[in-house]
């Protein structure tokens, strides 16, 4: 199933549950821009309702080598 691309503002339901994350993590911050991965409904289509946050894991290493820039 393919949404239409359309940018809707998130609802964190009271009851929020982050997966994946460090043994007894209670909060999560999130910046315009962050990579996340969000579980939950968009029924109406006017926001999406989050219930879950999901880790995503890191390196935590930057290797400029990976970052190659072709002209």
């Amino acid at each position: 199933m393919m949404g239409s691309g359309v940018r809707v503002p998130l609802k964190f339901v009271p009851d929020l549950k982050i997966r994946g994350g460090p043994k007894g993590q209670a909060n999560v911050g999130l910046f315009p821009g962050a990579i996340v991965a969000l579980k939950g409904r968009n029924g109406s289509g006017d926001w999406f309702s989050v219930s879950e946050v999901m880790a995503v894991r890191t390196t935590g290493h930057f290797c400029p080598c990976l970052c190659l820039i072709f002209f």
